[in-house]
């Protein structure tokens, strides 16, 4: 009797290249994928610098805003950091209302020089009126060595009117 598949032998390996192919063009597809969705993913996610508007009418009104009562205080987080902490009363002496405020906050050494520039926006649920004031904070982690422990310059850099109605 005779064999009917005795006459089709196989090599090894001669059935495999287009599964390989195959493979190969799963995973290479399955890496661009995920490419695209993480990689697209970080970039939507990684927080913009965002500025405060500081065009003529904003640098004519700074003045009216400053920062009053400054304290300062050093503690410890749980991971064992040391967080200086800035307390004062942000006051709008002008009169118009200011939703938020932009601040360059400036440490300096022992010959006035700048040493740490940290930005931020003082914002709150309801805007600053005209001749108000309210209170303000902001905690920092790595302060150089080389600060002259003394109170930070507040800068306006940016500010944010009331839309009138």
């Amino acid at each position: 009797m005779t064999d009917p598949l005795a006459g089709q032998s196989q090599e090894p390996g001669t059935g495999g290249a287009p599964r390989f192919l195959v493979l190969s063009a799963l995973l290479l597809a399955g890496a661009l994928i995920a490419f695209l969705w993480y990689g697209t993913g970080r970039k939507d996610s990684q927080p913009a610098a965002v500025h405060l508007p500081f065009g003529s009418a904003e640098q004519v009104y700074a003045p009216a805003l400053s920062v009053e009562a400054i304290t300062l205080a050093r503690t410890e987080n749980y991971l064992h950091q040391e967080v200086t902490t800035i307390a004062g009363r942000l006051v709008n002496s002008g009169d118009r209302a200011v939703s938020r405020v932009e601040f360059n906050v400036e440490f300096q050494d022992q010959m006035s020089q700048v040493v740490l520039r940290h930005s931020f926006i003082s914002a709150a649920p309801q805007p600053l009126a005209a001749r108000g004031s309210r209170d303000l904070e902001v905690s920092l982690e790595h302060i150089p060595s080389s600060w002259n422990n003394r109170e930070p310059v507040f800068r306006v850099a940016g500010l944010e009117f009331v839309q009138q109605r």
